[in-house]
């Protein structure tokens, strides 16, 4: 019943092979990203990981609401440095995502300023610069003033370039992500086994089912580190998002950005791996 209602697999079939009570390691990274161009904005984010079934849980902030009376430090505990490295990678990646997501309204903005102020730019250089070469033409058989003639034209293009590279700079988003904690938590989990079937190949899975939440954990793309929801298989049957297995954006093939990293007509890959 669960798979039925929550695992999505657009362009495969699963079979459910078992499944069986556990304790999966859920680590939360809480990061906080600040956003500045003209103006700052700041907020907070949170990312919870199953590390046994790489997936990720969508609800963090109501998982962490549902544990806080409860949770106590374990005295015995002693982290593996490894272990939260690796998963801060795969974490920082999903943010970074996330966080992209989080601040598309002001890019758009930003963006829609920039195009604004840039078309007056060029329609206030283009004016002069159709001013200055209509006088070169008139003046072409004086050599002198054809020659300052050429050097006001450069020195306009120059001063049209910088103009550009100044309006860059000011509506140019920087975003800063900052890791603020860590929290490991050892919760009840049903492992769910899933055989995931793509045409003749196969592949066995686990799914992690949230004991607290009482929902299943959303996979991993296995490229980009995106939600893979729905979930897509390529013909080796690796666990792709809609842009992973998406089409080319020159010649509309689809192609999986694992098994190929770019597309047969050479186009380059149009989503960033994230290990």
């Amino acid at each position: 019943a669960v798979l039925n209602r929550e695992l999505a697999v657009q362009n495969g079939v699963w079979r459910l092979m078992e499944d069986y009570a556990s304790i999966a390691t859920y680590y939360l990274f809480s990061f906080q990203y600040t956003v500045e161009s003209d103006e700052r904005t700041s907020g907070y984010l949170c990312v919870c990981l199953n590390t046994a079934a790489r997936s990720i849980s969508r609800q963090p902030e109501r998982l962490l609401r549902a544990l806080q009376d409860d949770m106590e430090e374990d005295p015995v505990f002693s982290p593996n440095a490894e272990e939260i490295s690796a998963q801060y990678a795969l974490a920082a990646c999903f943010a970074h995502a996330e966080v992209r997501r989080l601040i598309a309204a002001l890019e758009h903005s930003a963006n829609r300023r920039l195009a604004r102020d840039s078309a007056r730019t060029e329609a206030y250089y283009g004016a002069l610069m159709a001013q200055i070469e209509k006088r070169a033409v008139r003046r072409s058989a004086d050599g002198a003033a054809a020659e300052k003639d050429r050097g006001r034209i450069e020195a306009t293009q120059l001063d049209r370039a910088a103009k550009q590279e100044d309006l860059i700079r000011k509506y140019s988003l920087r975003v800063q992500i900052e890791l603020t904690d860590v929290l490991v938590v050892p919760l009840p989990v049903r492992t769910i086994s899933v055989r995931l079937i793509r045409k003749k190949e196969e592949r066995l899975v686990a799914l992690g089912w949230n004991g607290v939440l009482r929902t299943l954990d959303t996979p991993l793309c296995e490229q980009c580190s995106g939600y893979a929801r729905p979930l897509l298989l390529c013909e080796k049957v690796h666990l792709l998002c809609a842009t992973c297995l998406g089409p080319c954006p020159a010649c509309g093939r689809v192609f999986c950005r694992i098994c190929q990293p770019k597309c047969k007509c050479g186009a380059a890959s149009d989503s960033t791996p994230c290990r």
